[in-house]
């Protein structure tokens, strides 16, 4: 099998933001959102099995039986097993998904995280290039590659989770912090006779609080 191990590009984030724009205007307001996922998003390094790039899209819709094939085929995607394919010098494949709330879709999450922590971690996104690879050598066909990678990603699940669950806390640390010292440090301006300044500086030791909040609760 083909194998090859290609550099990542900018390029890839800009055809998904155009693929995107595409998919978004096809399927009007039945689509909620379109996500770039897997390797291209990983901002990594791609084994290229099979010799070709794939960029994968996930797009959550509404109602999955109002996505009219039809509809999709004029912008050029043509309907696969797994969802939709454009083919073109980079293959688009489409994933559809239908989510009553996108913003708490497990599936949807799944992917997301996963593209994150990837990108977060080069280091990590290195060794999955290296193991897809070495798969690429080894297995039988493209189908086998696909299995093993997923088996990867699982293995993998648990590390991301932990991860997920401490940006959200630093996350949260940080809203909390900035909200609290914006409106303390715009009290202490405004008795002072200048409420920017104030709310400039409690922002910042806002932020400061807010991290290390975060911080101490992922430690717990």
């Amino acid at each position: 099998m083909q194998n090859e191990i290609v550099k990542y590009s900018k390029e890839w984030e800009k055809l998904y933001r155009q693929e995107a724009k595409n998919i978004k205007k096809s399927l009007g307001k039945n689509c909620v959102t379109v996500h770039h996922i897997r390797e291209t998003s990983f901002r990594s390094d791609v084994c290229a099995a099979g010799g070709k790039i794939e960029i994968v899209l996930l797009a959550t819709v509404k109602k999955a039986d109002d996505v009219m094939p039809d509809t999709l085929r004029d912008i050029g995607y043509g309907q696969i097993f797994a969802g939709y394919k454009k083919e073109g010098e980079t293959d688009v494949i489409l994933w559809v998904r239908e989510a009553k709330n996108p913003v708490n879709d497990e599936e949807t999450l799944r992917e997301t995280s996963l593209r994150d922590y990837m990108a977060a971690h080069p280091e990590k996104a290195a060794e999955y290039t290296a193991y897809k690879a070495k798969c690429a050598e080894e297995a039988n066909d493209i189908l086998e590659i696909k299995e093993l990678m997923e088996k990867y990603f699982d293995e993998l699940r648990p590390e991301i989770s932990k991860w997920t669950a401490e940006q959200n806390n630093i996350s949260f640390g940080l809203a909390l912090g900035m909200c609290f010292g914006m409106s303390i440090g715009m009290a202490i301006g405004s008795s002072m006779g200048n409420p920017t300044l104030g709310m400039t500086m409690g922002m910042s030791v806002g932020m400061c609080l807010g991290i290390a909040f975060g911080s101490a609760k992922n430690k717990k």
